[in-house]
């Protein structure tokens, strides 16, 4: 990198409106820039240098992000240049990745207490996945935002692997029912009486609510309740803080709470008051029914 080279102007070329009017008024873009860079050929010396590849790189996933600023400000450069030189298929950034990243992959498998050989299983189809890619051909990597460590990211993505294969051996209950899942007592007349007499209304609205959400609330509640993704991890995997994917998760929550009261209030009549209650025990045992009803529809 020359001292010609302005950086700042290169990642604004790079950026779309209104990206691009956000990012020029970071505060001195240029020696942000060059310390970012600095740091990440410095973590990595095996590498050759490349800042204006990954400046491009580094454009693409602002471009991406629903918080450019805050990614900037708090991206890991030096697992962002890495990523940047997988994706160009780099042999030694490659190599790199093997040696420092995929060994973190194994080690949260063996958290999971799965056999030897399907430890190496995911591990190598992971490594396929993130490094080559899939059908599409498009390496994982390309995906990687820079918020949250590599070796997080990494790690999320084994653990979830490793979950579809798990559930993939496992045998279901088709015929499970989401509001007869819920925990049970005796001494719980209420409980039992709606259990009884509204399971089937339930069943039919919980399911409606739950395919009017949108496409991501839906994949967040099932990486977290089913596939048991983290905060940290959800959000290294959608590339935002995890404040974010808190509020996402939130709203995911209230929209099929009030998407459930409609639909069954509509099945039922405004007028029956077991609705309030129906939901007044739904709302306290809202992960164990949507994970209940994530396991039996298997979508």
């Amino acid at each position: 990198m020359t001292s010609e080279a302005l950086l700042g102007p290169l990642l604004l070329t790079e950026l779309p409106e209104p990206r691009r009017a956000e990012l020029a008024a970071f505060p001195d873009l240029e020696s942000h820039l060059r310390a970012l860079v600095a740091a990440a050929v410095a973590a990595w010396p095996q590498l050759e240098p490349a800042p204006e590849r990954f400046i491009a790189h580094l454009a693409g996933r602002l471009a991406a992000s629903d918080a450019p600023v805050e990614l900037l400000a708090q991206v890991h450069a030096a697992d962002l240049y890495l990523a940047a030189a997988c994706l160009n298929r780099e042999p030694v950034a490659i190599a790199l990745f093997e040696w420092s990243l995929l060994p973190e992959a194994r080690k949260a498998l063996r958290g999971m207490s799965l056999a030897p050989a399907v430890i190496e299983e995911v591990t190598q189809a992971v490594r396929c996945r993130v490094l080559v890619g899939g059908e599409d051909g498009r390496p994982l990597v390309a995906d990687y935002g820079g918020l949250g460590p590599l070796r997080a990211w990494l790690r999320a993505i084994a653990v979830h692997a490793a979950l579809k294969v798990l559930r993939s051996e496992k045998k279901l209950v088709d015929d499970e029912d989401v509001l007869l899942a819920l925990p049970s007592s005796e001494d719980d007349p209420e409980l039992k009486h709606l259990k009884e007499r509204y399971a089937a209304d339930f069943k039919v609205a919980f399911a409606q609510a739950f395919a009017a959400l949108s496409h991501r609330e839906r994949n967040l509640l099932r990486q977290q309740l089913l596939d048991g993704l983290t905060l940290d991890e959800l959000a290294t995997l959608y590339h935002v803080h995890r404040a974010t994917v808190a509020r996402w998760l939130g709203q995911a929550r209230s929209a099929l709470l009030q998407g459930t009261r409609r639909e069954l209030g509509a099945r039922l009549g405004v007028e029956r008051v077991e609705v309030e209650s129906i939901m007044r025990l739904v709302r306290s045992r809202l992960d164990i029914s949507i994970r209940s009803f994530l396991a039996v529809t298997k979508r």
